[in-house]
């Protein structure tokens, strides 16, 4: 396979968007930056699978990853966007066979997959606005209301985690983002997600769920473009 080197490699779940992406983009350049894209479908064994194919064509310097995802905090408004900080699969459970162990844990012992807290840092100084440190369940379902509120019940607590000192439980809940932080952590590619809020603790997804994904990556790029703009002051700290 030839090696067509990239900065960034920027995934999606949804086309709309890697649409939106590629109106920003002249030549494969974003910023800067030379950018890969890739549609990665939905759910965490086709979102492994197309970051995997990527990391191996293009050998990023970073991973980005953007999306949707619904709140488990009251607080969250529809529109907030989430900057990952960890993300943990929310499926993952080997207590049975192993007493002791908690949901989520591999049998390596990793747990919580860590966004690389550089690429934070610059998106969450971007200046756009309603942004949040997240952390991030990932499942295999799209919760409504009442799904929402059973995972709040029977699984929330079970995936409590010490990060950055305090324990936290996760913010939001989606279908890729553990499976792309723990393949890039797997390659040593540091990795981004950037999680727009679609849908409130007590609420569905909205009705028109494809506009609001336009709407909401018209918002989020600029997040993107941040992150981009700030590789090269940090790229010879993430070449892998």
């Amino acid at each position: 396979m030839t090696t067509e080197r990239a900065d960034a490699v920027i995934l999606g779940a949804l086309p709309q968007e890697l649409a939106a992406f590629e109106r920003r983009m002249q030549g494969g350049i974003w910023c800067g930056a030379r950018i890969r894209l890739g549609l990665t479908g939905v759910g965490k064994p086709a979102a492994a699978a197309m970051t995997q194919r990527l990391i191996d064509r293009h050998q990023p310097s970073a991973v980005i990853f953007t999306g949707v995802a619904g709140a488990l905090e009251a607080g969250l408004r529809i529109g907030d966007i989430g900057v990952g900080v960890a993300a943990i699969d929310a499926e993952l459970d080997l207590r049975a066979l192993l007493p002791g162990w908690t949901l989520g844990r591999q049998f390596d012992g990793g747990r919580v997959f860590r966004c690389d807290p550089r690429l934070a840092t610059i998106a969450l100084a971007s200046g756009v606005p309603r942004l949040f440190p997240a952390y991030i369940a990932s499942g295999s379902a799209f919760l409504d209301a009442a799904g929402k509120r059973r995972f709040i019940r029977d699984v929330l607590p079970d995936l409590a985690a010490d990060i950055d000192g305090r324990t936290r439980f996760p913010d939001l809940i989606e279908m890729e983002g553990s499976a792309v932080l723990q393949t890039a952590a797997a390659n040593g590619i540091p990795a981004l997600a950037i999680r727009a809020v679609s849908d409130a603790l007590e609420g569905d997804a909205a009705a028109d769920f494809d506009a609001f994904v336009r709407g909401a990556v018209e918002v989020y790029a600029g997040v993107v473009e941040a992150v981009l703009r700030g590789l090269p002051s940090i790229a010879t700290q993430l070449r892998p």
